[in-house]
């Protein structure tokens, strides 16, 4: 298996696709009228409980671990996410490497509120103390930024893997409460077929991925 960053545009009418889309989330954040405060982290423990099946698409696999568990004022939990083409044909999709358009670039907030996941070149600059959480007021909506993202090829072994910061959501209520939480998210992907099918039929349609995940955050035992 080889890990190939997905860089060369290869479709140029896909901006907007979702990874990449503009959604709002309007109304109650439930968060605090406040910025948090933080007089220092009480350490979590993350763990990865259950994800989605991807069914739709023959090939196609969407896994996770978690490298790193431990949340305290050293360092967050991580969590790393794979995106492999196990087919036998390149695969188009608007999903990257990169701060922008990773798999989780627009849909990393939890349900119940609560976790948010964080590409590690886009965290924010604004952290409360030694917490893992944003020292800023709670926002009345949340809007998605508002740019596009191109298409890349993902060959046929070839695999995408991105790792990012567990932190918590400062939209809602407490410091990472302990809880079952799961994210969800969804990407475009369709099967690149040879130069003359691209030739003669560069519209072809793409198909939709949903996944999600679901982790636990609880009180390390003594020792963890």
């Amino acid at each position: 298996m080889h890990r190939r960053a997905l860089l060369g545009a290869v479709g140029t009418g896909v901006a907007g696709l979702a990874g990449c889309r503009t959604t709002a989330v309007t109304g109650d954040s439930g968060g605090t009228a406040t910025p948090p405060t933080c007089d220092g982290p009480v350490p979590r423990r993350v763990s990865l409980v259950d994800t989605g099946d991807i069914t739709a698409v023959d090939g196609l696999a969407v896994s996770a671990t978690v490298p790193r568990a431990r949340s305290d004022a050293e360092e967050p939990a991580r969590l790393r996410t794979t995106v492999e083409n196990a087919g036998d044909e390149p695969r188009e999709l608007n999903v990257h490497e990169d701060d922008r358009c990773h798999l989780f670039d627009r849909d990393g907030r939890s349900e119940p509120r609560g976790l948010r996941l964080y590409h590690p070149d886009d965290t924010p600059t604004d952290r409360a103390g030694e917490c893992w959480t944003s020292d800023a007021v709670p926002p009345d909506s949340v809007e998605d930024p508002l740019y596009g993202c191109t298409t890349a090829e993902l060959g046929p072994g070839e695999s995408l893997t991105t790792t990012y910061e567990v932190w918590d959501d400062y939209t809602a209520d407490g410091y990472l409460p302990t809880d079952t939480y799961r994210i969800a998210t969804g990407f475009k992907i369709r099967a690149n077929g040879d130069d003359a099918a691209r030739a003669t039929d560069p519209g072809r349609p793409f198909e939709r991925v949903e996944w999600w995940l679901d982790l636990r955050v609880e009180q390390p035992s003594d020792g963890e």
